[in-house]
């Protein structure tokens, strides 16, 4: 039976953190809603919190797949997550999670699935796919922009950056080359990320949007020389666990994937960064668009929503920095002062460490919570990020930039407030100023944010003409990722199918040989 006239089942297998699950969890929606059965894969841990956000229509076509993980020393089964994992923790992890190859090849060989969909963190994943004759395609879940950048930085080290838009500071360039010296594998296993990208079907997906960096993702399809397919901004908190994993391993896996790779972005976003990527990769690189995730209506922060409607349109700027990077004590006392001296009003998500007891009131200024009353709201913990951003009085978006925060952000039209910390949201802050949609609150020469120029561009963005330019900008791109949403969609689809049915012909072919 060929592939269009059946459900296509496609196996997806995530890395253990849920910055990588939610985009994949986005995308299985998606396919499922297009004659796919989606087989998803992770840890009974992590399985439990993607069965609550699945309704009853989901599971007639996406099945929760158990990973068996081997348990290690210090390791018990609730720690096979990154969520809360102390960071001691994560090499065992990352053990386990490559000793679980086995049971991952046992459920190919029980499922059949027509196709595999992983992350860049199991290299290992499509070579077992392989042996199954199952086409294997990376799905990448950050920008083609930061991706082809280290690309580049990885194969061509001492040269610069085609495009002079993007670029390392050089406090951010410290770390990003310790960051890579670090690794334990940088020297014995140099090409793992980036074979996994040549091993890619003929697409590649991309956690991205056309809209977004467009001509970055048509530079990532030159450099991969393959197609990218975004598939949209995927959108939950980020979740940013990479940094404890080998980066350079990251990279290497782009080549095991088959003849195109998946991108979570979009050509309009950073379509030049896809080409370039492709060029690199030498793949056919997919974006898939934002797949942002949908709000949901939750009683236990209705407080948050009612303070926010109280406000005046476009008038409040929401704070937040993701759930794996913290500000210091002196940096949170900079932009408390810096949100005191714009005089906007502002939500502002407040979080510690794991394991840290800090009450939010030593963490802050001496009376700031008096000085600002009503115009601001503290919420420490988690809060609803995308219904937060879905609100129309939201006019700014205070952000470290990870990728799903910047899909939300597009997604509603919010103008993005950057404050890079670290990984790849440097380069994203500067694709976003460079497409119009953001502007930096720019550190001092030893990376140190100063509260006047906090105070500066929020009040740029939000109260001032200058900043109508940047909102009008955002609105635009967000019209347009709407407008081609399903065509996105659509294209994505039109790729596995076809890799689909190159499968079935060359097992027809195989049979045909066998039987003369």
């Amino acid at each position: 039976m060929a592939c269009e006239q059946r459900k296509i089942k496609v196996f997806m297998f995530p890395w253990l953190a849920h910055g990588h699950i939610s985009p994949f969890l986005e995308l299985a929606m998606t396919l499922s809603s297009r004659n796919f059965m989606v087989y998803l894969c992770s840890t009974v841990v992590n399985l439990s919190c993607i069965n609550r956000r699945l309704t009853e229509k989901d599971a007639n076509s996406i099945q929760l797949v158990e990973l068996h993980v081997p348990t290690l020393p210090g390791l018990p089964p609730n720690c096979h997550t990154t969520k809360n994992l102390p960071p001691h923790l994560m090499p065992t992890l990352k053990k386990a999670f490559d000793w679980s190859s086995h049971n991952f090849s046992k459920m190919l060989k029980t499922l059949k699935p027509d196709l595999l969909i992983y992350d860049t963190i199991q290299p290992w994943a499509p070579i077992i796919a392989s042996k199954h004759d199952i086409p294997a395609v990376v799905f990448i879940s950050t920008s083609a922009t930061m991706t082809s950048y280290m690309f580049d930085r990885y194969h061509n080290p001492g040269t610069d950056f085609p495009f002079p838009e993007i670029y390392l500071n050089d406090y951010e360039d410290d770390k990003f080359i310790h960051l890579i010296q670090s690794s334990e594998n940088f020297y014995k296993k140099k090409n793992r990320f980036f074979e996994t990208l040549k091993e890619s079907s003929s697409i590649i997906l991309i956690k991205s949007s056309r809209e977004i960096e467009g001509k970055y993702i048509d530079h990532l399809s030159l450099l991969a020389e393959k197609k990218i397919v975004p598939v949209g901004p995927l959108v939950q908190a980020s979740v940013n666990d990479d940094e404890h994993l080998h980066i350079t391993d990251w990279l290497e896996t782009l080549k095991e994937s088959a003849s195109i790779i998946l991108i979570k972005s979009s050509r309009e976003i950073e379509g030049k960064y896809i080409d370039h990527l492709s060029l690199l990769a030498e793949k056919k690189i997919v974006p898939v668009g934002p797949l942002v995730q949908a709000s949901v209506n939750d009683d236990e922060h209705l407080h948050i929503t009612d303070w926010l409607n109280k406000k005046d349109r476009g008038s409040t700027v929401f704070v937040s920095f993701g759930s794996e990077y913290f500000l210091t004590k002196v940096e949170m006392e900079e932009m408390a002062h810096g949100l005191e001296l714009s005089n906007v009003n502002f939500i502002w998500v407040v979080r510690f460490p794991v394991g840290q007891k800090t009450r939010v009131e030593e963490a802050l200024p001496k009376g700031f919570l008096e000085r600002v009353g009503g115009r601001g709201l503290i919420i420490q913990g988690w809060a609803p990020q995308v219904k937060i951003l879905e609100n129309p009085n939201v006019g700014g978006f205070v952000s470290h930039c990870g990728w799903s925060s910047v899909m939300e952000a597009i997604k509603f039209g919010v103008p993005i407030i950057s404050v890079p910390m670290h990984l790849d949201q440097p380069i994203n802050a500067r694709l976003l100023s460079e497409i119009g949609v953001g502007v930096e609150i720019m550190r001092d020469e030893n990376g140190k944010i100063l509260r006047e120029d906090v105070a500066k561009v929020i009040k740029q963005v939000v109260m001032e003409k200058s900043g109508e330019t940047v909102k009008k900008k955002e609105r635009e791109l967000s019209d347009e990722i709407r407008m081609r949403e399903e065509e996105v969609v659509d294209g994505v689809v039109e790729e596995l199918v076809e890799l689909c049915k190159k499968r079935k012909k060359r097992q027809l072919n195989g049979l045909s040989a066998i039987v003369a």
